[in-house]
């Protein structure tokens, strides 16, 4: 997601965490604490037979323009702590609990909860012993049992900590071999070696899924270094970086760092730190920006200007750059810092500062191999600012002394796309476009700019109302990666002519299917096009009911009895892989695979839902779990806030991160609907967010808030107009800035969507669309019975 979002969030963003699975009741004020205390789970993490649907909640704390609270009710902060609770901040629930009434019951729960998460275990323990049997529910009676173990095993009570786990043994046998990973977890903080280890053997034997493992060995890498086996720790946090990415290895790796200076074995700290930096730099910016800590690696400028910019943080790595610029090095150390110093420029804007850079270059080293590709960035540069005048005279530039280089195709193809967006001007442009298109064909057969080439001089003679010209370029298409393009646009080549039973024969072969092109094929056959894929935003529709579930068939499962148990305490991530491990079990049984998928939904795991319908297929049962709705209240909500079409946010999810709340793209975006951690800090910061951290993006509540006020806001932008909305959340709003510009858009809509210049984005808005119209197929026009 690579855009500026601007919002202002409220509370009740944060305590719709999870709607409508995991968000429980907060219980306002007002509302009668015995019916809070004969709740059926303990309301501090969701279980299963706890309310579907909307929940309860207070409403929101009022909000000034630039996000500040002008007040905050008791009702608000419980929201507001329950929600950092959810995503992992006890300490700002602490903060926030301080306003709440302190004798509601739900404040002492979370408050315990807060306590418990920071390893505070010796005010964790006054609490709980200045508890009566009334100040928590009775469901909460395992959660509390837990918290006492933990803070005996946290205060040096070995003996205690091991009753109380043994309380909890009982009381929730289907724990099994997941006690004794938290009394690993507990023996690692509270430095029990004897008990910690005795967990350990059992858990290697309890058969446990591997992220329950991987866990336990985190967890035991702790006790090692505690105990003083710096080695035998530093061992384990190698193995796990081994075997993750981003964020993990980047934190394993670091750990295995400290503790080999621990060892006073230097080299191989710094050796490990050398890795994080090479292949891990987003996660690096503390060891890049360390002044000791680069001397100390011998870290040359331009390394870690390179690093730096690989990390996210160009304008960290500028002044590297420049100081490498303005030093006395090598010509080759010189030329590769000018060109990172131009790049940067450039990606943040300042053309004349990057064309500087690049004129100098350009100098100073005028037979350097690299002059046709900074004579493309020039030219990209320039077609940012919208010079296609000064960026045509580049790749003409390009053509002219390199016509046989590597950059000669990618020129051409660039220079007749520039001619397109001009013809309006320069009507003879369109020609010299269409020439362009034409010798690409003819120069780089099989390549991808032929393909598209053919596409784009057919599109453009389409376009110009030469019809019969169009048609005889579709039908000359033989390739294979725009066949069904060709073939649909032959179709309306012909219908423009005349020829409309040909027409209708073609649409009615491309119709059989649910991709782009079979939509709007059934749109032409039906005579209404654009009806289905409803290119323009209608405003507010509401999201589809979740089934009717309580998921009753994954509890005679053993491993989803154990997934409910887990979830009593708030581990969703090993309650999820031991729903994977139960559905496993189920074998090719398509009615057992449904009822499975139902009852994933209804427990908040729509990701699985999802693979199980891929499982059955395209039809029936395995087409509805295909498109599971997920947390429809939560989205629902958010549709009807910002105006949109809620059809739209569950296909946007779908497409984004396959409806996985924890969902990390390979760069780095996060959540249901992917924000990119930078993003969620323009929007923190422009709303009032205390002490942004990138891990609230895990909460689906707060992702549906930014995602889809980000959508509001491009369908303003742009006129309400989807394909620019969602190739904006993909390809990003400056570039749609420049798209709209194209001729095509006021012409034909479909014709606008086909020249988007990105193959990656041409290709989401189409998918994203498509599930919009299978959403809408088998939920909103569906009978209401269904």
């Amino acid at each position: 997601m690579h855009r500026r979002i601007r919002h202002f969030l409220t509370i009740g963003a944060v305590l719709s965490a999870s709607a409508p699975v995991s968000a429980v009741p907060v219980v306002p004020p007002s509302a009668a604490w015995n019916a809070w205390g004969r709740a059926a789970s303990c309301p501090l993490y969701w279980a299963p037979g706890a309310p579907l649907g909307p929940v309860p909640h207070p409403l929101p704390a009022p909000i000034e323009p630039g996000g500040r609270l002008l007040e905050s009710s008791g009702a608000a902060a419980l929201a507001e702590a329950r929600g950092w609770i959810e995503v992992g901040r006890p300490g700002d629930a602490l903060e926030v609990l301080a306003t709440a009434p302190p004798a509601e019951p739900s404040a002492r729960l979370y408050r315990l909860a807060a306590l418990a998460g920071l390893g505070n275990w010796a005010e964790l323990d006054a609490a709980l012993d200045s508890l009566s049997d009334a100040d928590l529910p009775p469901a909460c009676g395992a959660l509390k049992t837990r918290w006492i173990a933990e803070a005996a095993a946290g205060m040096g009570n070995p003996r205690g900590a091991a009753a109380a786990w043994d309380e909890l043994r009982r009381a929730r046998p289907e724990l099994g071999g997941y006690v004794d990973l938290w009394i690993l977890e507990a023996a690692a903080m509270g430095a029990d070696d004897e008990g910690g280890l005795a967990a350990w053997r059992r858990l290697v034997d309890a058969g446990l899924p591997e992220a329950a493992r991987d866990r336990g060995r985190a967890a035991l890498a702790d006790l090692h270094e505690r105990a003083g086996r710096f080695g035998e720790s530093r061992g384990l946090h190698l193995a796990l970086a081994a075997e993750s990415s981003g964020a993990e290895r980047a934190r394993h790796w670091l750990g295995a760092a400290r503790l080999a200076d621990l060892e006073g074995e230097e080299r191989a700290a710094d050796e490990i730190r050398r890795r994080l930096v090479e292949h891990e730099p987003a996660h690096a910016a503390g060891v890049l920006l360390d002044p000791a800590m680069r001397a100390r690696l011998n870290l040359p400028s331009l390394e870690v200007a390179r690093a730096l910019v690989r990390a996210g943080r160009p304008a960290d790595a500028e002044p590297f750059a420049t100081a490498v610029v303005e030093s006395r090095a090598s010509d080759a150390v010189l030329q590769e810092a000018t060109l990172l110093r131009a790049a940067i420029r450039a990606g943040r804007g300042d053309r004349q500062s990057a064309d500087a850079d690049y004129d100098s270059f350009l100098t100073r080293w005028p037979a350097d191999s690299r002059v046709p590709e900074i004579l493309m960035d020039r030219a990209r540069l320039a077609l940012r600012f919208g010079d296609r005048a000064a960026a045509r005279r580049e790749f003409q530039e390009v053509l002219v002394r390199y016509p046989g280089g590597r950059h000669a195709d990618d020129a051409l193809y660039l220079l007749a796309d520039s001619w397109q967006d001009d013809y309006g001007i320069e009507p003879a442009f369109a020609d010299r476009a269409i020439e362009a298109f034409d010798r690409l064909v003819r120069t780089a057969p099989g390549s991808y700019f032929a393909d598209r080439s053919e596409m784009r001089a057919a599109h453009l003679a389409f376009a110009l109302g030469r019809h019969a010209e169009a048609r005889r370029r579709y039908a000359a298409y033989d390739g294979s990666e725009s066949a069904r393009e060709a073939r649909y646009w032959l179709g309306r080549a012909l219908y423009e002519l005349g020829q409309r039973v040909e027409a209708r024969e073609i649409w009615r072969n491309l119709s059989r299917g649910d991709d782009w092109y079979a939509l709007l094929s059934r749109d032409r056959l039906g005579g209404r096009p654009g009806v289905t894929v409803a290119l323009t935003n209608p405003g507010y529709r509401p999201a589809p009911e979740s089934p009717r579930s309580d998921g009753a068939v994954l509890l005679a499962d053993p491993a989803g009895r154990t997934a409910a148990a887990l979830l009593e305490f708030g581990e969703r991530e090993l309650a999820r892989a031991e729903l994977v491990r139960g559905l496993a079990r189920v074998g090719s049984d398509r009615g057992r695979l449904a009822e499975w998928a139902e009852g994933l939904v209804a427990w908040g795991f729509p990701g699985i839902a999802l693979q199980v319908g891929v499982r059955l297929g395209e039809n029936g049962a395995g087409q509805t779990w295909a498109y599971p709705r997920a947390f429809p209240a939560t989205i629902d909500a958010e549709a009807r806030a910002h105006a949109i079409d809620a059809y739209y946010v569950m296909a946007l999810i779908r497409q984004e991160s396959l409806f996985r709340p924890g969902a990390v793209s390979p760069v780095g975006a996060v959540g249901l609907m992917q924000v990119m951690p930078a993003t969620g800090a323009e929007i923190a910061d422009s709303t009032g967010w205390p002490q942004y951290d990138p891990a609230i993006l895990t909460d689906p509540a707060i992702s549906l808030h930014f995602g889809s006020r980000y959508l509001e806001d491009q369908l303003a932008r742009f006129d309400g107009f989807w394909p620019a909305v969602l190739a904006a959340y993909n390809g990003g709003p400056h570039n749609v800035a420049r798209w709209w510009e194209f001729p095509e858009r006021e012409l034909d809509a479909e014709l606008w969507i086909d020249r988007i210049p990105y193959k990656e984005t041409r290709n989401y808005v189409k998918k994203v669309i498509a599930q919009y119209a299978a959403y809408r197929r088998l939920y909103a026009e569906a009978p209401a019975s269904r």
